[in-house]
């Protein structure tokens, strides 16, 4: 995910150095609009990196609640 973002980063970078330079016109509308929909597409790999890192967070809480547990009811039953 981290590579893809920063490969996205990089591209927008390209644009905007190209829309710089540009005059207005179809030329320009299309890079804009090609920049707009790689910035949306960079968004939706954020947000499910970001849902990611929490699920997994999620999951070694569970673990380690899971562990104590276990650990708890094993000392009960000695």
């Amino acid at each position: 995910m981290d590579m893809k973002i920063s490969e996205f980063e990089g591209i927008l970078g390209n644009y905007r150095n190209l829309l710089e330079g540009m005059r207005e016109g179809p030329s320009k509308i299309f890079v804009i609009k090609a920049a707009e929909s790689l910035q949306k597409r960079k968004q939706l790999c954020e947000i499910e990196k970001d849902r990611l890192t929490q699920q997994c967070y999620r999951l070694e809480n569970i673990k380690s609640l899971t562990q104590r547990f276990n650990a708890v009811t094993d000392a009960i039953n000695t």
